[in-house]
C-alpha cells in the first residue's frame, strides 16, 4: 500500500469533504512521509515533469504514495501550493473530488 490512501482503504471515508481529506493529507504528510507540504512542492518542481499524469505517476511509483495522496499533492502544487478544497470557490463543489481525480 501506498504511503496514505489507496483506493479501496478503509482509512478512506466518503462521508469527509474534499476539503477534509485535502487537510488531512497535509496534516498526516510530515508523519507519513518524513517530509513536509513544502519538501514535496519543491520536489515535483525539481523533478522537471510537467502533465498530471507524469506527476502522479512519479509520486506513486517513485516515492510511494498512493494515488489519492499523489493526486491531491498534484493539485495543490498545481495551485501554487496552496489547498484546492479549502477556499470559498470550492465550497459546495466536493463532488468535483471524484471526476477531477477518479476520472
Amino acid at each position: 500500500m501506498g504511503l496514505f490512501w489507496a483506493y479501496g482503504d478503509s482509512r478512506y471515508n466518503m462521508t469527509k469533504t474534499s476539503g477534509e481529506i485535502e487537510k488531512e493529507l497535509i496534516d498526516a504528510l510530515a508523519v507519513i512521509s518524513g517530509k513536509e507540504l513544502d519538501f514535496w512542492l519543491k520536489a515535483i518542481k525539481d523533478s522537471g515533469m510537467q502533465g498530471r499524469q507524469k506527476i502522479v505517476a512519479w509520486l506513486k511509483q517513485e516515492k510511494g504514495f498512493g494515488h489519492m495522496s499523489a493526486s491531491l499533492l498534484f493539485g495543490i502544487y498545481q495551485n501554487g501550493g496552496k489547498p484546492v478544497y479549502d477556499s470559498e470557490k470550492s465550497k459546495g463543489n466536493d463532488h468535483l473530488l471524484a471526476m477531477r481525480f477518479f476520472t
